[in-house]
């Protein structure tokens, strides 16, 4: 790694902030370790782990008046709750909320100050990132409570990832406060993929692994991106060349930003930016040439699979926020991601509807030919009596084919001037009104009224495709 060649705090300052933790003065710990914070200063990896528990763990009302004797059980949840992840006979005291305020502001300032390499680095991850120290797994080797507890982000078997960590549950709520789960149809317990507590420790790392590609680029560095090292591999199946990594966890707290509800600490814009801004990251390292060879970090097939099979089971409303939002900084992998969906749902085959050969859907992201998209639009999709299938199949294509067009508008894809030729002769026209021609059995199943609604929506979103493809005819 090129980052900067940095000291680490030495031991004598840091045993100060270690007395502050023991003391349960978080506060002080935190100003403390921010004071000394500077361009050729990382800190230790152990005390990131403990910022990084602060600011999830859930804040106690009031500060308690002594703080809980070593050696007495963690507190154990209620019928119903999730068990302490981690139980070594010792109970933290849990910080205020402007303690864990403190805490997240200081590692959104880190990694401001240094390459967040040095602040990762102390991090579970699929694989060591330059300069990780082995931690001190043995509870008894530290001193404070709280020292302890965040060993639990150390150990490869609780959390393995930093998506691990996110999950609703993984720091229990100690005063019986967690949410009650949801269950699925299977009577399995649906954990969130990103706790209520985990929100802006989310947004922080999304800011650190846009740092890391910030500073790459302006150094032209060859390095292997930080967000590599949150991946495991991937099972290959012969049909792709260079490396394979698997992106469904990053992709499903992604998708959840789209349909997070309730009283969370980010607004629905914001959690939507968030899931934008994450997704970006895949697909900037989709396109970007690894140092190892010629082909990209992240494989684009790879990518547009683990996407498209699981907006399948989206609500309307928020399919047709990911996708919209998504076009605004990668249209082209919107239409990749779109024509997959249609073509799975159709039935159709998608051996080199891409091009290349067959066997890999996008190489790279390509503009797909208009007789392929004219083939999609053709067969009638098996959503009759599914309302939601339905409404997202006509939300399919609209964005496909607005992310089409946007994409030759902005240069995004190769421009050989077949959709613009279309769009001249009333051709392409021609092929949205039919892909948006009531659906026989949808509209109007036997023995019931026509949906107006839906019939309505069809010709709205088939008018507002047209008026966008007749820009192409200027």
């Amino acid at each position: 790694m090129s980052a900067d060649v940095v000291r680490e705090i030495p031991m004598s300052e840091a045993q100060v902030v270690d007395s502050c933790f023991e003391e349960d003065a978080y506060q002080s710990g935190i100003s403390l370790l921010n004071q000394m914070r500077a361009t050729d200063t990382k800190p230790r990896s152990d005390h990131v782990r403990v910022l990084v528990l602060l600011a999830l763990y859930p804040p106690a009302l009031h500060k308690a008046k002594k703080a809980p004797e070593k050696g007495l059980p963690v507190k154990k949840p209620g019928r119903g709750r999730k068990k302490a992840n981690v139980d070594d006979g010792t109970e933290m005291q849990a910080p205020l909320a402007s303690e864990c305020t403190a805490a997240l502001t200081l590692l959104h300032s880190y990694t401001q100050t240094v390459h967040p390499v040095h602040i990762l680095r102390a991090l579970p991850g699929h694989k060591h990132l330059e300069g990780y120290v082995a931690p001190l797994l043995d509870p008894d080797m530290h001193d404070s409570a709280v020292a302890k507890r965040s060993l639990i982000l150390a150990r490869k078997q609780e959390c393995p990832d930093v998506w691990a960590m996110l999950r609703e549950g993984f720091i229990p709520d100690p005063t019986g406060r967690d949410i009650e789960m949801s269950q699925d149809e299977s009577g399995q317990e649906d954990v969130p993929p990103v706790g209520r507590r985990a929100w802006l420790v989310l947004e922080w790392l999304v800011s650190a692994f846009e740092e890391d590609e910030r500073r790459r680029k302006a150094s032209s560095s060859k390095d292997e991106p930080l967000f590599l090292a949150q991946l495991p591999q991937a099972r290959a199946n012969g049909a792709t060349k260079g490396p394979l990594w698997d992106c469904r966890k990053p992709v499903t707290v992604a998708l959840y930003c789209f349909t997070a509800e309730g009283d969370l600490p980010l607004s629905q814009h914001e959690r939507q930016d968030l899931g934008r801004r994450l997704m970006r990251i895949m697909v900037n390292l989709s396109i970007t040439t690894s140092s190892d060879g010629p082909f990209p970090y992240l494989d684009p097939t790879n990518l547009v699979r683990s996407v498209s099979r699981p907006v399948r089971s989206l609500p309307p409303e928020a399919f047709d926020a990911f996708f919209r939002t998504i076009a605004q900084d990668a249209p082209i992998f919107v239409v990749s991601v779109l024509f997959l969906y249609l073509a799975t749902a159709a039935s159709i085959s998608t051996a080199g509807l891409f091009g290349g050969d067959g066997a890999q859907i996008v190489r790279p992201y390509i503009r797909p030919r208009l007789s392929a998209i004219s083939t999609l639009m053709a067969p009638k999709q098996t959503t009759v009596g599914n309302t939601d299938a339905y409404r997202r199949n006509m939300l399919a294509k609209v964005h496909m084919l607005r992310a089409g067009v946007r994409s030759l508008h902005i240069g995004q894809a190769a421009d050989d001037g077949e959709w613009r030729g279309a769009a001249r002769a009333g051709t392409l026209q021609a092929a949205v009104r039919k892909a948006f021609a009531p659906e026989p059995g949808m509209m109007s199943p036997p023995g019931k009224p026509v949906d107006k609604e839906l019939a309505k929506d069809a010709a709205m979103y088939c008018e507002s495709v047209i008026l966008l493809v007749n820009t192409l005819a200027i």
